[in-house]
């Protein structure tokens, strides 16, 4: 998994939130199935990780939630295959708002489908929807230390990137889009992505044209280059 928890050493900074796992924790529960909200509670409470204050298959009800005085969680735990609105957008117009809420994402999918666009989200972890003891292992470390290593920022300071930046066009590609840029990024060939998305060649390549419109990049050098950061107009 991506973000384990790890010892502390001298050569990792690590953020301490102010929120500790406990009774007093309030934790809320996002997904579009009621049988997983419900699988996601018993976690919650067999580890004693905090109380659920509320859950919602909602994405729009939840940054409504999460902004308010009165409903704001320690954390939100969501998945990240929404109906209506995806958990990358759930988690930034949080992160927008918010410099307090911790945000956990969860996925049945492989991890780095997601894990470069939940870091830009403004998120805290990523965890695997099928692992139940690295669920309660990661939300215990996310509320323990807010933000330690492999990529993820604190609740606060990725509200301060946020919170004045202007929208980031990689933010509109689709999960198979972002897949594909991922893997060419990696130094893949159009084949070689193909074989790992377990799709055909042709699909791949659709894939990576509808990416590069959306990057509004002229080669496809050009739209990994804007992908990865590293293109200088």
């Amino acid at each position: 998994m991506n973000n384990e928890p790890r010892e502390e050493d001298s050569s990792v900074e690590c953020y301490h939130s102010t929120a500790v796992a406990s009774a007093a924790t309030h934790i809320a529960l996002l997904d579009n199935d009621a049988i997983v909200l419900k699988g996601l509670q018993q976690i919650i409470e067999y580890n004693h990780l905090g109380s659920i204050t509320w859950t919602t298959r909602s994405g729009r009800e939840a940054v409504q939630r999460c902004s308010s005085a009165v409903d704001t969680p320690h954390l939100l735990l969501f998945d990240m295959s929404l109906d209506g609105m995806s958990g990358i957008d759930v988690c930034r117009q949080i992160r927008k708002r918010s410099a307090s809420v911790l945000l956990l994402g969860i996925t049945a999918f492989p991890l780095e489908r997601y894990i470069s666009r939940l870091i830009q989200a403004g998120a805290q972890g990523l965890v695997a929807k099928d692992e139940e003891r690295q669920i309660a292992e990661v939300t215990r470390w996310v509320l323990n230390k807010g933000g330690c290593g492999n990529g993820f920022e604190t609740a606060r300071n990725a509200h301060m990137r946020l919170k004045h930046e202007t929208n980031d066009i990689r933010m509109l590609l689709s999960d198979r889009e972002e897949e594909i840029m991922i893997l060419l990024s990696k130094g893949l060939s159009i084949s070689e992505a193909a074989n790992r998305m377990q799709i055909g060649q042709a699909s791949a390549a659709t894939y990576l044209n509808r990416a590069r419109r959306k990057l509004k990049a002229e080669t496809v050098r050009q739209a990994v280059a804007i992908w990865t950061g590293d293109y200088e107009q």
